[in-house]
């Protein structure tokens, strides 16, 4: 069934199968000019081809998990070398639309870690104003350690979610990360 499909509809089904959920904005940060995501989504829906509406807009779509599996594998064995580009335009257009969750995600999926060190230390003070330093955390414990010893932002980011977790235990590795800033600020 996918093969017969029309060349723009499977490179936008297998270019977005990185996504939880699409929008055509989305498809189209991915795939660049010439695409009219917003059409192939359409004729997908009408067709019922394995994609389900969220919500009553019509602006956002998932696909049926199982035809979504089958996509990334054929996109990880066919075009791998695709993955990080993917992965960093649909952070950067989940970013500008403020799903940093989301953004996140793939940034972090890129493999490049100056670029999500960036990204977090960008983001993080919005979601710890709105009381979200659990995503913080996770975020910052995502970090391998040489990353975290060259980002000092990240060692006091990474704090800020041990204190807040009020647990007497993480006391030791608080002040781990605090020397670790410190020395990474003195380097």
């Amino acid at each position: 069934m996918f093969s017969r499909l029309p060349g723009k509809t499977q490179q936008l089904l297998l270019d977005s199968a990185i996504l939880e959920r699409v929008s055509p904005g989305v498809c189209d940060a991915l795939l660049g000019a010439g695409f009219d995501s917003a059409a192939i989504l359409d004729d997908l829906t009408q067709a019922d081809l394995f994609i389900i509406p969220l919500g009553e807009a019509g602006s956002w779509f998932r696909y049926h998990h199982l035809f979504r599996d089958f996509l990334l594998t054929r996109l990880q064995q066919e075009t791998p070398e695709q993955l990080p580009g993917l992965h960093r335009a649909a952070s950067l257009w989940l970013e500008q639309h403020r799903y940093l969750r989301e953004a996140a995600r793939h940034i972090f999926l890129t493999g490049d870690w100056s670029a999500a060190a960036e990204f977090v230390e960008r983001h993080s003070f919005t979601l710890i104003l709105h009381s979200d330093i659990a995503t913080v955390y996770e975020w910052c414990a995502a970090f391998p350690g040489d990353v975290l010893l060259a980002h000092p932002g990240l060692c006091l980011l990474s704090c800020w979610g041990l204190v807040f977790s009020y647990r007497h235990e993480n006391r030791p590795l608080v002040q781990t990360r605090l020397r670790q800033a410190d020395a990474a600020i003195a380097a």
